[in-house]
C-alpha cells in the first residue's frame, strides 16, 4: 500500500515502498507509525498482530538505503503490551536509544538506529501501549507513560523494571565491581555489562553516556591504599597523551576522571572479542588473514609511534576483532602506568604484561624499554596467530623468566617454521631478536619489510601499491603471469563478489586510477578520484549508468588497474562506490529472493 502521505523533497535513505503486508484482519485496532530519518519521514498504518520488517532488501516493509544493514535486519510488531523492537540476528545490531538489543519495547520519541543511521520513530502511545505493566521479578508496576525519555525497555523471556534490569546485570560481578558500576553509574553512566576486556582487578563495562546517549566502554581501576597522588597524576597525563592517538587500529581514549577511590578510562564502544578469545575458540589463522592482521596492528604501531606513544603491553589478549574483522589496539600508552596504579608496587625488576610476549630488556627493567619492545611484542603476536601458540610455550613462565635474566635464554627459532614460509620465518625473527639492535628499529621499517613478504609471498610481480589490497583479494583474481603497471595491479575474477571486494579497497584507500574490466561479452574502462567513481565507458561506448551497470555485471573475466589517470582526464560522474556495490547487493538479492515474502 502506497504512503499515506506524499514524500518530502528531501527524501529519506529508504525507499517509497513501505506499505502493509496483504491479508490482515480489519477488525483489529490499528496504530499510525511515523518513521523520521533526516528532513524526511513516512508514515505506516500498523495493524494489530502485524509487523514492519526494516532492511536492505527491496523486500523489506521499510527499506534503509544503508549497506551496513542485514537483508531483513529488525522487526517492528504490534502486540498486546504495545510496540516492540527486535534484532533479526543482524551482523551490526539494533540499537535503541545509544543502547544495543535484541528485543525492546518502543516508546513515541524513540530513536532507532540501525547501519549508522537514526530513524525517529513516533506513534500515538493510547493506541499502541498498554501503559502500565507489571515487573515479572519483582512484581511492581510500572507505568511508561511516566518514565523517563530515552528509557530503554528491553524484553526477554520476562518483562522486568529497569531496577531488576541492573540487578540481574551486576549479578555476576564481585562486590568490588559492584562498588565500582555504582560509583559510574553517579558518575552518569547505565552500566550493561563487563565485557572480555576484563582483567582480574580491572573490570571493563560495556556503558551508556546517559547525557549523550552513546555507548562507551568504560575501564575501572580501583585505587587501593597508599596510592600517591603523584602517581595518579602521572597516569592521567600519559593517559592523556595517549588520547592523542587516532587511527582506525586503535580503541580511541574519550576520557579520563578520578572519583571515590575509582580512576577510569572513558573509551570508544567496540563490538567483538578478543584476538586471544578467536585463537582459543577456532586456533591459528590461516596465511592470508593472518598477515592481515598483521598489517593492521603495524599501521596502528606506527601512527602512536609517531606521536612518541610506546605501548608495552601488545598481546593477543589486547587486541580486539571488531564485527567487521577488523584487529583494534587497546591501552596504548597506559600499561606502563597501570600496575603501579592498581597495586601500588614498583620497582626496577616489576614486569609489565604477559612475559611470553615481552622482550628480554622489558622482564629485566620495565623502564628501560622503548618502541623496539613493540616491535618483539607484535613479533610474539603474529607467532601466536600464525601457529596457534606464544613463542617459548615449551617452558615455563618462571623457567623462561629466569633464563631471560641470567641471559641463558637461546635465540627465538619458530618450531614449526616447515609450515612457515621462509620470507615469514625470518620477519619473526628478527622482531623477536634478544638485542633491540637486531630487531626493525622502527614501526616503518617493520610495515615495509611486512609489506615485501605479503607481495613475495601472494606471488604477484612488480606490485608497488598497498599490500592490503592483495590481502583483500580472492586469492583467485592474483594473476602473476603478467605484470601490471607501476604502483597497479592485474588479476582474473571468477565471481562478482571479487570485483566488487577490490572497488571496496579502492574506495577504503581512496585510490585514483584506471580499472579495465574484461568480460566475455562486455568489457570498459572506470576511471577514480579520491576513491570515488568519476567516468564510465564501455568497448560498445555506453558511458555513465548504463556502462556501470553493464560492467558490474560481468561475473567472470580479468581486470586491471592503473594507478595512473591519462591527461586531460575530465570527470564526468561523481559517484560513490558504497552506493554502486549497494545496487550490485540488492539485485543480486532480488535474483537470490524466493515466493516466500517476507521473514
Amino acid at each position: 500500500m502506497a504512503p499515506t502521505t506524499p514524500p518530502p523533497p528531501a527524501a529519506p535513505p529508504w525507499s517509497d515502498r513501505i506499505g502493509l503486508r496483504r491479508g490482515r484482519r480489519q477488525t483489529m485496532r490499528t496504530c499510525g507509525v511515523t518513521f523520521t530519518a533526516g528532513t524526511g519521514s513516512r508514515r505506516m498504518e500498523l495493524r494489530e498482530g502485524g509487523q514492519i520488517v526494516i532492511g536492505r532488501s527491496r523486500e523489506a516493509d521499510l527499506h534503509v538505503n544503508s549497506p551496513r544493514l542485514s537483508r531483513q535486519h529488525c522487526v517492528i510488531r504490534f502486540a498486546e503490551r504495545g510496540l516492540t523492537l527486535s534484532d533479526n540476528n543482524s551482523s551490526n545490531g539494533t540499537f535503541v536509544n545509544g543502547r544495543r538489543i535484541e528485543q525492546a519495547l518502543l516508546r513515541p520519541g524513540d530513536i532507532v538506529q540501525v547501519g549508522g543511521i537514526a530513524i525517529r520513530v513516533d506513534f500515538d502511545p493510547k493506541a499502541a501501549a498498554k501503559l502500565d505493566l507489571r515487573c515479572e521479578r519483582c512484581g511492581r508496576l510500572v507505568s511508561m507513560a511516566r518514565c523517563e525519555d530515552g528509557q530503554v525497555f528491553e524484553l526477554g523471556k520476562q518483562f522486568l523494571c529497569p531496577e531488576c534490569v541492573l540487578v540481574l546485570r551486576h549479578e555476576n560481578l564481585s562486590q568490588a565491581e559492584q562498588h565500582m558500576a555504582e560509583v559510574l553509574e553517579r558518575e552518569g553512566f547505565k552500566i550493561e555489562r563487563k565485557t572480555p576486556l576484563s582483567s582480574g582487578i580491572i573490570p571493563v563495562f560495556s556503558a551508556t553516556r546517559i547525557d549523550l546517549g552513546t555507548q562507551v566502554l568504560v575501564k575501572a581501576l580501583p585505587l587501593l591504599a597508599g596510592v600517591g597522588e603523584k602517581k595518579i597524576k602521572r597516569f592521567q597525563s600519559e593517559a592523556k597523551s595517549a588520547a592523542k592517538v587516532r587511527h582506525e587500529g586503535v580503541v580511541e581514549i574519550y576520557d579520563i576522571r578520578k572519583t571515590d577511590n575509582v580512576l577510569y578510562i572513558v573509551m570508544e564502544h567496540v563490538e567483538g572479542e578478543l584476538l586471544l578469545a578467536h585463537l582459543e575458540r577456532k586456533g591459528k589463522l590461516a596465511l592470508r588473514p593472518a598477515l592481515k592482521v598483521g598489517l593492521r596492528v603495524a599501521r596502528a604501531l606506527t601512527a602512536a609511534h609517531q606521536q612518541g606513544i610506546v605501548h608495552r603491553d601488545l598481546k593477543p589478549g589486547g587486541i580486539l576483532i571488531d564485527g567487521r574483522g577488523a584487529p583494534k589496539v587497546c591501552d596504548f600508552g597506559l600499561a606502563k602506568d597501570l600496575w603501579s596504579i592498581t597495586s601500588d608496587v614498583t620497582g626496577p625488576e616489576e614486569t609489565l604484561g604477559t612475559i611470553r610476549y615481552m622482550p628480554p630488556e622489558q622482564v629485566k627493567n620495565a623502564r628501560e624499554a622503548d618502541h623496539r619492545a613493540d616491535i618483539y611484542s607484535w613479533g610474539a603476536t603474529l607467532y601466536h596467530v600464525l601457529t596457534g601458540k606464544p613463542p617459548y610455550s615449551d617452558r615455563g613462565e618462571l623457567e623462561l623468566m629466569s633464563q631471560v635474566i641470567s641471559g641463558t635464554l637461546p635465540p627465538f627459532v619458530p618450531e614449526g617454521s616447515t609450515e612457515l614460509p621462509a620470507s615469514v620465518a625470518n620477519l619473526l625473527s628478527k622482531c623477536l631478536a634478544a638485542d633491540p639492535l637486531q630487531r626493525y628499529q622502527s614501526a616503518d621499517d617493520l610495515e615495509l619489510a611486512l609489506g615485501e613478504v605479503i607481495v613475495s609471498e601472494l606471488g604477484v610481480r612488480g606490485f608497488k601499491g598497498d599490500p592490503e589490497l592483495l590481502l583483500s583479494l580472492d586469492p583467485s583474481m592474483l594473476d602473476s603471469r603478467r605484470g601490471p603497471a607501476p604502483g597497479g595491479m592485474a588479476g582474473s575474477f571468477e565471481r562478482t563478489d571479487e570485483l566488487i571486494e577490490f572497488l571496496q579497497m579502492v574506495e577504503f584507500n581512496s585510490k585514483a586510477g584506471v580499472l579495465a574490466i574484461h568480460g566475455q561479452a562486455t568489457s570498459g574502462h572506470l576511471a577514480f578520484q579520491d576513491g570515488r567513481l568519476r567516468a564510465a565507458v564501455t568497448q560498445d561506448g555506453r558511458r555513465g549508468q548504463p556502462a556501470i551497470e553493464s560492467l558490474l555485471d560481468v561475473r567472470s573475466g580479468r581486470f586491471e588497474f592503473d594507478p595512473k589517470l591519462p591527461a586531460g582526464f575530465h570527470p564526468e560522474l561523481d559517484v560513490s562506490v558504497s552506493s554502486l556495490l549497494l545496487d550490485v547487493l540488492r539485485r543480486r538479492d532480488e535474483e537470490s529472493a524466493d515466493d516466500t515474502g517476507l521473514i
